[in-house]
C-alpha cells in the first residue's frame, strides 16, 4: 500500500477480511504516517531508524533501504572553475518549515563565504527565489551566482554536468533520495 501519509479513507477500507495480504509501505517522512501500525499489514520500512524504532511494536516488519544506481565518479575531476559550486536540491516543502535556518539567507551566506555559485535544482516558488536575489543584494553579490534549476531526471547526472563541488541536503526535511542518490 502506497499511501498519501494522511489519507484516512485509504486504511479505514482496509479491512482485514479483505486486505490479508497487504504490504504497507511506511515512508515515515516528518508527517504522522496513518497507517503504520495496522496489524494485518505486514510492515516494510525504509530506513534503518526507522525500521529500529518500528520493530519495538512491529514484530515482523521488513527492511528494504532506498538505494539508487550507482552512477560512478564519471570523470570528475573536482573543481572546473575558481571558486566553489556549492548545491541544494527538493522542492519548497522541504525548506517551508519553521526553521532556524532559511533557504535565502542560507544560500547567500555561502555565496558570500566561498565566493562561488550556488545552484538550487528543485522546483521553488517565486516568493522563495525573490527572498534568495534579495538576500544576495543585501551582501552586495551578483545575482549571477545563483542559478535554479528546476526538477531534473537525475539529480546526480544534473550536479555533475553542473560542475557541484558541495552538495547540501535540505532542510529542516531532509531528502532521503536524493541524498543517497549524491552521496
Amino acid at each position: 500500500l502506497f499511501n498519501h501519509h494522511q489519507d484516512a479513507p485509504v486504511i479505514a477500507a482496509c479491512l482485514p477480511e479483505f486486505c490479508r495480504d497487504y504490504y504497507f509501505y511506511h515512508h515515515a517522512d516528518h508527517n504522522l504516517c496513518l497507517g503504520a501500525r495496522v496489524p494485518h499489514f505486514r510492515h516494510i520500512d525504509i530506513s534503518p531508524w526507522q525500521f529500529e524504532r518500528c520493530s519495538g511494536w512491529q514484530d515482523d516488519n521488513i527492511y528494504i533501504p532506498i538505494t539508487c544506481p550507482d552512477q560512478g565518479v564519471g570523470g570528475y575531476a573536482g573543481r572546473r572553475s575558481g571558486s566553489l559550486v556549492s548545491c541544494t536540491a527538493g522542492s519548497w516543502v522541504k525548506f517551508s518549515e519553521p526553521y532556524h535556518v532559511q533557504l535565502p539567507s542560507l544560500i547567500a551566506d555561502i555565496v558570500s563565504i566561498t565566493k562561488g555559485r550556488h545552484i538550487h535544482i528543485g522546483n521553488l516558488p517565486e516568493g522563495i527565489l525573490s527572498g534568495i536575489r534579495t538576500a544576495l543584494l543585501e551582501r552586495g553579490l551578483d545575482g549571477e551566482s545563483f542559478q535554479h534549476v528546476g526538477w531534473v531526471k537525475s539529480l546526480w547526472r544534473s550536479a555533475h554536468e553542473l560542475g557541484v563541488d558541495l552538495y547540501l541536503s535540505s532542510f529542516p526535511l531532509g531528502g532521503g533520495r536524493g541524498l543517497i542518490e549524491m552521496l
